[in-house]
């Protein structure tokens, strides 16, 4: 919803920037035709008018084409849409502080409720087999599959919500999240909850792990060393105090274990109705794809494009992000101590948790 109101609002805006422009060009159309604009010809083939050049919308010389888009065939005749200098109030880095200060308890919200989701669930493990009649240990895959479906879609949440916006992912992702979690609350076999549990963790995915580029989006590198801690904070507390409520749901007779997943159901609900209704789109790139799109709406010329929109398409973004935790686990020195430490825990864990008479490992950490 929100992010409807800004595409209005730039589609306003840009309508009365063209207006105001056209006036200001019929009275002075003849000096605009001067020798002075011979001069900014280049890679857009042709005179451009001089509200583009003042507005920034184009690229003027072919030098800082070439290096900011790259080479163009001296065919093309686009008219680049692009920040209009370093305080563009289209830059979400330049919006209010106490707008971009009103996104931070939405984006918390989000994480907090669906990393509650995995761990309120695990504490419902053991009433659960015996609904199920299965083991406690078959029925913790549950919880494995959960945390499975999270780093499934952590790899492709990233290029999607470069290609179609932060705010559609975040929604998209977290209405879909909803619905399995309801299929969790509400399955009659083992099979069903493992599977309802997979997707969960996988629409999850979307708030875990793009959060961070919202916040880079927002904020300058200085003032995100005051935001990221309320971030992490989220990530942490979730999962402290999630099984304390689902143990206390899971004792309580007159409830019994599926209200864990009515419980995170209703207040994953509320944080979906709040971003929904209050969560903008930070991503740059889109709100000059909106830009462009209402260009060429109110200026009727198709020429009107930006950079995002002749990027590559998702699989393209896709295929070069796959490759990227190999190389960091080989490259960063602190990321494979990191990743190793957490590996060895979770052995650790999973041995000592569920003793194995194949697996005997003690580890004194």
């Amino acid at each position: 919803m929100w992010s409807y109101i800004q595409y209005r609002e730039i589609g306003r805006e840009v309508q009365e920037e063209t207006s105001v422009r056209s006036e200001v060009d019929s009275k002075t159309h003849g000096a605009r035709n001067g020798p002075s604009l011979d001069r900014r010809k280049g890679p857009l083939q042709g005179n451009l008018s001089e509200s583009h050049l003042e507005a920034g919308m184009v690229s003027t010389n072919r030098e800082r084409s070439e290096k900011e888009h790259g080479s163009r065939d001296d065919s093309s005749d686009h008219i680049m849409v692009c920040k209009v200098g370093e305080n563009d109030p289209l830059d979400p880095l330049n919006w209010p502080l106490s707008s971009r200060c009103k996104n931070i308890p939405i984006l918390t919200l989000l994480i907090f409720v669906q990393a509650w989701a995995g761990a309120s669930g695990s504490m419902a493990n053991s009433a659960a087999s015996k609904e199920f009649h299965v083991s406690k240990v078959a029925e913790n895959l549950s919880t494995a599959m959960y945390l499975f479906g999270i780093g499934s879609g952590a790899l492709f949440v990233g290029p999607l919500s470069e290609t179609v916006g932060r705010n559609p992912t975040y929604l998209t992702a977290t209405f879909f999240y909803l619905l399995f979690v309801l299929g969790s609350a509400l399955t009659p076999t083992f099979g069903g909850q493992v599977a309802c549990r997979f997707f969960v963790g996988l629409f999850a995915s979307a708030t875990l792990a793009i959060n961070g580029s919202s916040v880079r989006d927002q904020f300058r590198p200085v003032k995100r060393s005051f935001v990221f801690p309320i971030i992490a904070w989220a990530n942490v507390a979730a999962p402290v105090i999630a099984p304390v409520a689902g143990g206390f749901i899971v004792s309580n007779t007159k409830l019994g274990w599926r209200w864990t997943e009515w419980v995170t159901l209703i207040i994953s609900g509320f944080a979906f109705l709040i971003a929904l209704l209050f969560l903008p789109e930070t991503y740059l790139p889109i709100l000059l794809d909106w830009k462009a799109e209402h260009l060429r709406r109110v200026t009727g010329d198709s020429r009107y494009v930006s950079k995002h929109a002749e990027s590559g398409s998702f699989f393209q973004r896709t295929k070069k992000v796959i490759a990227l935790p190999a190389s960091f686990f080989g490259t960063e020195p602190i990321i494979a101590v990191l990743g190793g430490y957490l590996v060895l825990l979770y052995i650790r864990d999973v041995t000592s948790s569920h003793p194995s008479p194949f697996i005997k490992l003690s580890m004194p950490l």
